[in-house]
């Protein structure tokens, strides 16, 4: 479950609430992965950077093919990069 706050235009007072039902396949192919985190601004450039920073030899596409759609979604990148590695 998501809940999504809205704030009233006027002011920082949230007037609405959306809340979304997600749920999330176990695995997912190395296309849906890198689609799903350019949808999310940046983060497919944050993980590329971190590969680079900290695992010199390792390709993304590996470190993507081994993380769950999930830990993709919600797990911050140097997370991602540290599950990859064990």
């Amino acid at each position: 479950m998501l809940l999504v706050p809205f704030r009233n235009p006027t002011g920082n007072v949230i007037g609405q609430i959306l809340l979304i039902h997600v749920e999330l396949v176990p695995s997912a192919s190395l296309s849906q992965k890198k689609a799903a985190l350019l949808g999310l601004h940046n983060k497919l450039d944050e993980l590329t950077e971190e590969v680079a920073e900290r695992m010199r030899t390792t390709d993304i596409d590996a470190v993507i093919r081994a993380a769950t759609p999930r830990t993709l979604l919600f797990e911050p990148v140097h997370r991602v990069v540290t599950l990859a590695a064990e």
